[in-house]
């Protein structure tokens, strides 16, 4: 596990970013943390590196958004999902990652179900104004062997 700290939400707008370097078509990324706790700054910045020029939002209220970059970008969150199965009969999550990377907000809902890799982000507030700490662990052998770029976030 990797830990990352940012003292402001232009920083953690600057780590999703460098992350957006090391993505791929098929790539799953899970986020979780406190409200507020910067999920939807994170993958903004992952869509700025992957040059999506329109506004990124939460997808609370839509569940799902898409937009396209360099890689497709499927933001979805499932706040409101008490399992996976609710997950698995609203998106078909081979077909989203064939096609892009997938970022899912509120995943530690259904990260149990989630298969064999995927990177996973906890995000905390801490005490001071606008400070986060990041945990990033990389799950499976497709995200272990780039541990080293993760590293370098």
């Amino acid at each position: 596990m990797h830990s990352v700290r940012s003292q402001s939400a232009k920083q953690t707008l600057e780590v999703g970013r460098s992350l957006a370097n090391l993505l791929a078509v098929g790539d799953l990324i899970i986020m979780s943390g406190d409200l507020g706790a910067g999920k939807t700054q994170l993958t903004k910045g992952i869509a700025l590196g992957l040059g999506v020029a329109e506004p990124v939002t939460s997808p609370t209220f839509a569940i799902a958004n898409q937009y396209q970059g360099s890689i497709l970008l499927h933001h979805l969150d499932v706040y409101r999902f008490e399992s996976s199965d609710e997950m698995y009969e609203a998106f078909d999550l081979a077909e989203l990652q064939s096609t892009g990377v997938v970022v899912i907000e509120w995943g530690e809902v259904i990260s149990a179900e989630l298969g064999s890799s995927y990177l996973e982000i906890e995000l905390t507030n801490v005490d001071e104004d606008d400070c986060r700490s990041l945990q990033v662990k990389p799950v499976g052998p497709d995200w272990e062997t780039r541990y080293e770029e993760i590293r370098s976030l």
